[in-house]
């Protein structure tokens, strides 16, 4: 059974919707538009119609296949490419909700929009296949929003990144999600030395930078074992990879999931050979079907078969943890289910996110994946302000595939006002300006923290203690280990199901209201909440107050996940939309 909001697939039959013409469509299209000021500057215009726009995706449940309408126009749409391929996941939408939200950030014109090509990318051969197709067709812009946890060398490099290479050669702006690995993923490096013979004497297991011969999970949670197990899978790859897909390794290493009494949950045993018919990749995969239990700790070793040569002084390795359950929540927040005690938090791109040649996208989500340094440059290239996209029967969570998709509605846009706008060009409008910051909160998020914000009012009433934090020279953030007075006056006076009716959002602003004669230092705030429209201003627009009075309200832990963040990560590369006339001077 598939936990993710992603496998919920559509619950209306085809009757039900005969009367929309979209049966699904982006509702706050405008409103990010607004966040991210497209409009009215890049409103839709006759040449977006030139911009062709390829999604490399696993699946586009409820488009391909089907008769229901999602998308302008007549997308060309590559369900297989041989015979024998991996098939398009009949249940997974995200490829069409990839597209949805390209449509909705360029104007979801019904006359002026972007030619979409929806490809099957769902493993090797497609995924080659999808690149050559959006190579010969020229596309315009190319989404790749899924990643492989395996097929490079960590460094850019490898078959799948020399294709994406290959594209983004002839000027396709190649976009990437930057994914959502953070703190899932332990980097290491194999030599000789940390290659021993222990637990049983039969396997020679590696060793660990930590002094173990194990890398260690904790459950956050416990599972009802009357439920169906969700999966968790474990990918181990290593650095021997080349440019041609044919070519294995004969390096040979085993993967093993463990319990803490040493039992063998689960393993992953490959022989791995460099060439012939049966040639075998540098990469060990094993799911396990089972069930949690909160504070019980899991296992990972890993295994080196005969002499398999290593060199001491380049050979790495790469354990990454993938889950579908539910996430646990902390003090209010919401954290992954299972905690890696030995992730490594930093290098953690996978395939083609590494890659110099693309533009890898992501949020200032706690899940979204840093690093690594690309040449002389830090992944991701690009951080979007917001990526929570609202679809009429859900709400997307915000992750960095949104994100991706964001920008690249906003690339299309500006690459329809100046079609010679190209990579290069969009990078300069990284970090170059700083926008007012804001907290708003949407009904789903809302719901979430408001037992959170409603405690912490009640158990201290008068001014919460707050730290003021200047982040990149100008944005001031306020760490707050309670939410400040003022919050629960705000959702008395306020009408919360008519707010969900609407699909409105809230937001909270503290404001600055008194100043110390000598350092100029802000002493004293007050709580402001609105109920936000598109069409209501913000509060320092209605007001004509200065912006930088406005600053974000997060809790201790809120803060702490973004000083976790910006240790690895130049948080100045935050995306802004230039106007028309300073996209032309910077081509």
């Amino acid at each position: 059974m598939r936990r993710t909001w992603m496998g919920l697939g559509l619950l209306l039959s085809i009757g039900a919707w005969a009367a929309i013409q979209y049966a699904t469509k982006v509702e706050n299209g405008e409103e990010l538009r607004k966040t991210y000021a497209l409009t009215p500057a890049y409103d839709p215009q006759p040449s977006l119609r030139d911009i062709k726009i390829a999604i490399l995706d696993n699946g586009f449940a409820g488009m391909v296949g089907g008769e229901l309408k999602y998308l302008p126009g007549t997308p060309v749409v590559k369900e297989k490419w041989g015979d024998k391929r991996v098939e398009l996941d009949p249940r997974e939408p995200h490829g069409r909700l990839m597209a949805q939200t390209i449509w909705a950030m360029t104007g979801m014109s019904e006359n002026n929009y972007p030619q979409f090509y929806l490809l099957n990318s769902r493993g090797v051969e497609n995924t080659r296949d999808a690149l050559a197709f959006a190579k010969s067709e020229k596309v315009h812009i190319a989404l790749f929003a899924a990643n492989f946890e395996s097929m490079g060398n960590f460094d850019g490099k490898g078959f799948i990144n020399k294709w994406v290479s290959e594209l983004a050669a002839q000027g396709t702006i190649v976009i990437v999600a930057a994914g959502n690995n953070h703190g899932m993923v332990h980097n290491g490096v194999i030599n000789k030395s940390n290659i021993n013979d222990n637990i049983d004497n039969t396997r020679k297991m590696l060793s660990f930078a930590n002094g173990k011969d194990s890398l260690e999970f904790v459950s956050r949670t416990t599972e009802d074992p009357s439920g169906d197990p969700a999966s968790l899978e474990v990918i181990l790859s290593w650095n021997d990879f080349t440019d041609e897909m044919t070519v294995g390794t004969d390096r040979d290493l085993d993967l093993y999931l463990e319990d803490e009494n040493n039992n063998i949950l689960g393993k992953s045993q490959y022989k791995q050979k460099k060439d012939g018919a049966d040639y075998a990749w540098a990469r060990e995969r094993l799911e396990w079907s089972g069930y949690l239990v909160k504070g019980k700790k899991y296992r990972i070793r890993i295994s080196a078969k005969g002499d398999s040569n290593f060199d001491n002084t380049k050979d790495k390795f790469r354990v990454t943890i993938k889950t579908g359950r539910p996430p646990a929540y902390e003090e209010g927040m919401a954290v992954r289910a299972i905690n890696f005690t030995d992730a490594s938090n930093s290098n953690e791109m996978m395939v083609p996110g590494d890659n110099p040649d693309v533009i890898t996208v992501s949020d200032r989500a706690v899940f979204s994946s840093l690093g690594p340094k690309v040449q002389t440059w830090n992944k991701p290239d690009i951080w979007m302000l917001r990526s929570d996209v609202r679809f009429d029967d859900r709400s997307a969570p915000p992750s960095t595939s949104f994100s991706a998709a964001i920008f690249a509605g906003i690339a299309a846009s500006l690459k329809a006002k100046e079609p010679l706008a190209t990579k290069s060009t969009l990078l300069k409008f990284a970090g170059w300006k700083v926008p007012a910051l804001e907290r708003g909160l949407t009904w789903d998020q809302a719901s979430r923290y408001l037992p959170h914000v409603v405690n912490a009012v009640s158990e201290r009433r008068g001014n919460a203690r707050l730290t003021p934090i200047l982040r990149n020279g100008s944005r001031l953030i306020l760490a707050a280990s309670e939410f400040p007075t003022g919050i629960d006056e705000f959702f008395r006076g306020v009408n919360m199901s008519e707010i969900r009716q609407k699909r409105e959002s809230i937001e909270f602003y503290l404001v600055a209201r008194t100043k110390r004669e000598d350092d100029g230092a802000r002493t004293g705030f007050n709580i402001r909440g609105t109920v936000k429209t598109s069409r209501e201003a913000y509060p320092w627009e209605a007001q004509n107050e200065n912006p930088a009075s406005f600053v974000q309200i997060m809790t201790e832990a809120e803060y702490q996940k973004i000083q976790e963040l910006d240790k690895n990560v130049d948080a100045t590369r935050q995306w802004s939309t230039p106007t028309p006339d300073e996209l032309r001077s910077a081509l």
